[in-house]
């Protein structure tokens, strides 16, 4: 017989409270039993950023939130979605190197288009699993995200 693989997925996920491991609580063993734990980051975890004038609000959190994500045992986050730039490139940022600081791999987004296209890799003790959108709709997410920000902006736009 092969090796099964088991996935826990969540939707939207946004942590921002005093205890961040008590929000998964009922859930986490759930969650953590999975090979797979793969959620979409719905808010951006940073102490810096600006924020985005195209949207009518910001979605942001401190980054010590990142660590109810990882007791709750995911360990891939989904950025492509509407809120992953409402605080700016260096909110995205923190949020990305927050995550895989705390071993929470990323995917749909990044410094650029490829990036924004690498798959997040898991291993785990039935080898390497990827995790990964497909090419198309991460194009069409990054794509609209970019030129919503930067409509007002394009000074603000980083060169790479």
């Amino acid at each position: 017989m092969g090796s099964s693989v088991r996935v826990a997925a969540v939707g939207d996920i946004m942590v921002k409270r005093a205890e961040p491991e008590s929000m998964f609580e009922p859930a986490a063993p759930v969650l953590q039993a999975a090979d797979i734990t793969f959620g979409n980051c719905e808010s951006a975890y940073s102490t810096r950023g600006s924020r985005n004038p195209a949207v009518m609000g910001e979605v942001c959190a401190h980054p010590s939130n990142i660590k109810g994500l990882a007791y709750a045992g995911f360990n891939v986050m989904s950025l492509a979605n509407n809120h992953f730039l409402d605080a700016g490139y260096d909110a995205l940022f923190d949020t990305i190197n927050g995550l895989r600081d705390c071993g929470i791999g990323t995917c749909g987004a990044g410094a650029n288009i490829m990036e924004a296209r690498e798959p997040a890799i898991i291993d785990s003790s039935l080898g390497s699993l990827r995790r990964r959108r497909s090419p198309d709709v991460r194009r069409s997410l990054f794509t609209r995200s970019i030129s919503r920000y930067t409509s007002n902006n394009r000074d603000r736009i980083p060169r790479s």
